[in-house]
Parts: C-alpha cells; structure tokens; sequence
C-alpha cells in the first residue's frame, strides 16, 4: 500500500474518533465544581424542569452543529482520497482546511452556545472552561488534517 492511502486512512480514522468523541464526551465544564454539559447539549439545546417549571438552558446552535458536519465532510474525503476517487488534484488541502475550521469550531464552541439572555451566556462563557474532550476533539481534527497533507508530500 502507498504512503498516500495509509496516511489518508490514518486521517480518516482520525476524524472518526474524533467524530465519535464528540458524541460521547463532554465539551465544557464549571471551572469551579463538577457540572458538565456535552457537545450535544450545546448543540441541539438542553432544558431542565425546577419545581414544575421547564426552564431552556441551551437552544440550537447552528454553528456548533456544523463543527460535526466539517469533521464528516473531512472524513469522507480522506476515505474518498483512499479510494482512488479523489474530488480534484489537492484534495488534501481541502481536508486540511475542513479540518482547521472544525478545529476552530471547538474550541469556540462555548462562543457559539444560544442562551436566552445575553447576560447568563456571558456568565456562562467566564464559568465554564473546554474539558479534556473537547481539546481532544480539537486535536484529533488538526491531526487528521495534517496527516492529509503528510500523505502527499512524504516520499
């Protein structure tokens, strides 16, 4: 197998982790204390019921939805690019870039959160820091990326 199919499939593993533990880990978390909130909660929205009431934490976040699709994108061109099936001649820089964006993505995902007021979303912007898995995440990304591009200049 060429260098350029293994480092293409290491990409696409890459962002299929990454993919995975966006779905399984949570994003952000109280810089003082032990409540979490995931990347699906700040994505699709969260509510929470207090004495009967049903209170909207998060609403849907676009932004934040589109950091999965750019990791999707970017894994289904490096498994295009393993195939032989390329879209054009420097495909790889566009997974690079799609991989850069998602990289972004997350580690402005708390930016990115929709809140009712703007005054609790800047609270919550200052009390809450990315956890392990989101910078994780970000990592995971900007690897797979680079290891696109690595394919294709590494004799």
């Amino acid at each position: 197998m060429e260098k350029k199919k293994i480092f293409n499939i290491i990409a696409a593993g890459l962002f299929l982790v990454g993919i995975v533990l966006w779905f399984a880990l949570p994003a952000v978390q109280l810089k003082e204390g032990n409540a979490t909130y995931t990347f699906l909660d700040l994505t699709f929205g969260k509510t929470t019921t207090v004495l009967g009431i049903e209170i909207v934490i998060f609403k849907f976040s676009f932004l934040n939805l589109l950091t999965v699709i750019l990791m999707l994108g970017a894994l289904a061109v490096a498994i295009l690019r393993f195939l032989g099936k390329g879209i054009m001649k420097s495909d790889a820089f566009i997974v690079l870039a799609l991989a850069v964006l998602a990289l972004l993505f997350v580690v402005l995902s708390k930016q990115f959160v929709v809140m009712t007021n703007q005054d609790v979303k800047d609270a919550f912007i200052k009390d809450y820091a990315l956890t392990g898995g989101a910078i994780a995440v970000a990592v995971l990304a900007g690897l797979g990326g680079v290891s696109a591009v690595l394919g294709d200049y590494i004799k």
